[in-house]
């Protein structure tokens, strides 16, 4: 969740420091791969820190992978529900047995 609001703000940051100097140049063009003709005040700066936090989040995001909180939990109470979770220990059980048996044949 803290990776989404750091994507969000680093987005918000980003945008704000494009429309100022969309806004400052209002009458130009702003060039693709060169500076504009006029560049405001803290748009470099905001650009900057705007472009962190989204790298920062997308970062979190990745590893997290996704995972909502209550998902996994979700997930478990579902194989109690089927059985999966309750069947297991006796699973341990059979396949032990069948293995000591394997091991002094």
């Amino acid at each position: 969740m803290f990776g989404v609001l750091l994507s969000l703000a680093g987005s918000i940051l980003f945008l704000t420091a494009l429309a100022m100097t969309l806004r400052a140049n209002a009458t130009s063009t702003v060039p693709f791969w060169r500076n504009p003709a006029e560049t405001p005040v803290g748009s470099v700066a905001m650009r900057s820190i705007g472009a962190g936090l989204l790298v920062f989040g997308a970062v979190m995001l990745t590893a997290e992978g996704w995972r909502w909180p209550g998902a996994d939990r979700a997930r478990r109470s579902g194989d109690r529900l089927r059985g999966a979770r309750p069947a297991q220990p006796a699973h341990r059980g059979h396949h032990g047995r069948r293995l000591s048996a394997l091991r002094t044949a």
